[in-house]
């Protein structure tokens, strides 16, 4: 994880606690000649655009006030989508007995995808 996920997830663990919001996963990535700041939330039954747009408000104050980012950046907040990465214990554990799909970086079984329950 780096330093500036690090910072993030500091900032905005109390604002998702204080809306019954979970993190997902947080990327920090330059795409082309832009820098990417993503937030990916969720709750049990699913987040909506103005969740987002709360979360999205009240970081970027604190991502203003702080100004951990040396440079222009754009921050997303949002859903992980139906295809979201199983990265916590509690991400596993949902998924027992739902399809998933795995890639791997060396083939297994002669592929590289591999899809199961």
């Amino acid at each position: 994880m780096s330093k500036v996920t690090e910072v993030v997830e500091e900032l905005v663990t109390p604002i998702l606690n204080e809306n019954e919001l979970e993190l997902v996963d947080i990327e920090y990535v330059k795409e082309g000649k832009n820098w990417f700041l993503r937030v990916y939330i969720d709750k049990d039954n699913g987040i909506d655009i103005e969740e987002c747009g709360i979360v999205s408000e009240r970081l970027s104050e604190k991502l203003d006030a702080i100004d951990p980012i040396p440079h222009n950046y754009f921050l997303e907040v949002s859903s992980p989508g139906a295809e979201r990465p199983l990265k916590k214990e509690k991400d596993y554990q949902k998924a027992i007995g739902k399809n998933v799909f795995i890639k791997t970086y060396e083939q297994s079984m002669g592929k590289r995808l591999l899809k199961g329950s």
